[in-house]
């Protein structure tokens, strides 16, 4: 079940055309990535209190509330004109998006039917969220060649299947059945603070591996709102976004199966340079290439994803305390939009004034520097088999 919760939180159909739909609503590049931003600091505001709310309340709950959040939302950006009703929209899917992300993941890893199999516990987590982030992709798949279709049509008509997918997601996560599991205290809310932040920084491992997941989601995630207007500007049709965007899903849906398996193959240091120097060598082939040739650099993007998510969230999961697991994976994701929120409207404003090959040049040297500062310390790091911690009552 919450597979299939998986699938339709990201089962995003407005994503492949989210650019052009949002300029015909009379906006430029530079609103466009000023109203991501937003988003990603709406989300950083609840973040830690959702992720909170998630470890007392419980993780069902919130998935329910977030995804009711999620229909809404989409109401209101059906109705849209301007930028005004847009940041409306953006509000109510950020509340939506916090709600879900933190709770999604503790709740798998707290949730599972447990190990059927003769492998190690930390193998068989590891296995979890590899299928989990490939359930999450095949709806991103999907939902772009979907999306890819539905805009041919009108854009309209792509909104209300982002509606109905929405729905479908509020659905399965009604039908999730929750386990016991050790919940904060309801009654010392500071004492429950200071443990998490203690946790996190007091543990130099769980640090270092928590920067270089922000950091290196930040490196694809700032990059990938350029693919449509280059692809707008290389005069790509329309049809074909769906289908080159559902092609990076498919891509990362793939890898995140058989990032395990290769990375038992390849060792650790070389996993972790797919996830900081494949986006590099991105930037510079979008920057030199033009059409269909620069497009595909963004498989890159897509590799370099699923390694972060399979490998590096993995582990930090591993090591959490149930507790405050959505707690600590709403934190991160805190850091990531505090990121995008100073990113993004640089990077639109470079994007507006000069050109959107010098906004990756510009991402290749903010990037470059951040594997300097960051992912050489984690390069230098060995304890990679840690004890996972599941404190069940």
């Amino acid at each position: 079940m919450i597979f299939a919760f998986g699938f339709f939180c990201m089962f995003l159909v407005i994503i492949p055309v989210i650019v052009p739909l949002f300029l015909d609503l009379g906006i430029n590049m530079q609103e466009f990535l000023i109203l991501q931003a937003y988003f990603g600091i709406i989300v950083a505001i609840l973040e830690v209190p959702s992720g909170y709310l998630s470890d007392m309340w419980g993780r069902k709950n919130t998935l329910v509330l977030g995804s009711f959040f999620g229909i809404i939302s989409v109401y209101f950006l059906f109705n849209a004109i301007g930028l005004t009703d847009l940041f409306l929209y953006q509000t109510l899917l950020a509340v939506s998006f916090s709600m879900i992300s933190g709770a999604d993941l503790a709740f798998l890893y707290d949730n599972d039917i447990g190990n059927k199999k003769n492998i190690s516990l930390t193998q068989h987590k590891t296995n979890l969220m590899a299928n989990y982030s490939s359930s999450k992709l095949l709806g991103e798949t999907t939902a772009a060649i979907l999306g890819g279709i539905l805009a041919i049509y009108s854009f309209k008509h792509v909104i209300i299947g982002q509606l109905v997918a929405n729905i479908c997601l509020f659905i399965f996560a009604s039908l999730l059945v929750e386990k016991p599991y050790e919940k904060m205290s309801k009654k010392n809310h500071w004492a429950n603070f200071k443990e998490t932040i203690q946790f996190l920084f007091n543990k130099n491992d769980i640090f270092i591996i928590f920067i270089n997941i922000t950091v290196w989601s930040l490196s694809t995630f700032s990059a990938i709102w350029l693919f449509q207007k280059q692809w707008q500007e290389d005069a790509i049709n329309i049809k074909y976004f769906g289908y080159i965007w559902a092609s990076y899903t498919l891509t990362s849906a793939l890898f995140s199966k058989l990032v395990p398996p290769i990375r038992k193959k390849i060792g650790n240091k070389l996993s972790l340079l797919i996830i900081c120097i494949f986006p590099l060598i991105g930037y510079l082939g979008m920057a030199n290439f033009n059409s269909f040739t620069a497009a595909m650099f963004g498989y890159l993007f897509a590799i370099s994803r699923s390694f972060n998510y399979v490998f590096l969230r993995n582990e930090m999961n591993l090591k959490l305390k149930s507790k405050f697991r959505a707690t600590m994976n709403s934190i991160q994701s805190l850091f990531f939009r505090v990121g995008f929120f100073i990113i993004g409207p640089i990077l639109g404003y470079i994007v507006n004034e000069y050109d959107i090959r010098i906004g990756y040049l510009s991402l290749f040297a903010l990037f470059s520097l951040c594997l300097i500062l960051f992912m050489t310390r984690l390069l230098k790091f060995n304890d990679w088999t840690p004890q996972e911690q599941n404190n069940l009552p």
